[in-house]
Parts: C-alpha cells; sequence; structure tokens
C-alpha cells in the first residue's frame, strides 16, 4: 500500500491564449470538497498530479486512459443512469523536477475536456442560482512490474457561470489577503 496526494485542476482558455487554473469555491470547509467555478461554452484542460515519496517503488509508466461521465445535478450517483463517458485525448505526462532535497516525486498529466461532447443540457449552460453539477473523473496508469493498471477516481463539483461573468474568489479567501 501506498499512500499518494492527487490534485486536480480544470484549467480555462483565456483571451490571452494561456490556460489559467479554474477558481475553486472551499467555503463548505470540508476537505477535498472544493467547488470549481467554470465559464460556460469555454475550452478547458483537466491535469492530475500525483505525489508521493520517493523512496517508495512506485514508478509511473504511462497514462493508460483519463475518462470523465456520470454527469448529475446530485452529489450521490445513480448506477442506473446512463450517460456519455468520455476518454479525453492526453496532451503530456511527465514526471516534474523537484529540489535535491524533496522527499517526494510529482508526475502530472494534461489532458483536452471538450464538455459540449457529453451532449449534457448540465454542462451546456449556465448553472441555475443553488445548483451543482457533479462529473466523475477516472485515471487509469500503468505502473512499473504490475499487470493491472492503478486506478484513480474523484468526483468533481461545477458550477458554471456566463462566458463573460468575472469569478472572483470567494470572500472568505479575499480577507485572508486583505483585499
Amino acid at each position: 500500500k501506498y499512500d499518494l496526494l492527487v490534485w486536480f485542476e480544470i484549467s480555462e482558455l483565456e483571451p490571452t491564449g494561456e490556460y489559467i487554473p479554474a477558481v475553486v469555491d472551499h467555503t463548505a470547509g470540508l476537505p477535498c470538497q472544493g467547488t470549481f467555478l467554470l465559464h460556460q461554452g469555454i475550452q478547458r484542460r483537466i491535469t492530475v498530479t500525483i505525489i508521493h515519496e520517493k523512496g517508495s517503488e512506485l514508478h509511473w509508466k504511462d497514462v493508460r486512459e483519463l475518462v470523465v461521465g456520470r454527469i448529475r445535478n446530485k452529489a450521490e450517483v445513480d448506477e442506473a443512469a446512463v450517460d456519455a463517458i468520455l476518454s479525453l485525448n492526453i496532451i503530456s505526462a511527465k514526471y516534474l523536477k523537484s529540489s535535491h532535497n524533496s522527499s517526494r516525486t510529482f508526475y502530472r498529466f494534461e489532458a483536452v475536456w471538450d464538455s459540449s461532447l457529453h451532449n449534457s443540457l448540465l454542462l451546456n449552460r449556465v448553472t441555475p442560482y443553488g445548483e451543482k453539477i457533479y462529473m466523475t473523473l477516472s485515471a487509469y496508469l500503468e505502473l512499473d512490474h504490475c499487470i493491472q493498471p492503478a486506478v484513480v477516481t474523484k468526483d468533481v463539483c461545477m458550477v458554471f457561470y456566463s462566458r463573460d461573468a468575472k469569478i472572483s474568489p470567494p470572500r472568505s479567501l479575499r480577507s485572508l489577503f486583505g483585499s
């Protein structure tokens, strides 16, 4: 058994041509329960970073697949529901350099996510006030000396705003930086 820290990031294409990480609202105060605040109709990328202790025998060979699906407006998954599960195009996968005195290994991969391919009204429109959208991400990774892939799965929570909306960090974060 190994302890992993996995960091999920959704980035959106800015007018400058750069992909910028989306704001995440953590006001609920629960660990791992942030809400990605996204713009409707914008190109996106999903980045996953896996961190573990350096000395371990874990060595990531490749990302077999990153799939997204189970689009819903409740946190609970309805196993009977049938919706499109998309396999995303992986555009990069690599180890990140860490300082010599770091005791951790960082492996990061990035995929293109076109939410319109789900053909889901929940993803194609602005989210009604008070509602949230949930989606399941699953990464299948090849490890050295393992026959079966390692699977990392996460349910993410999202709210879609209009394309032109100015999204700022939640108030609690702004007060921390003294706005």
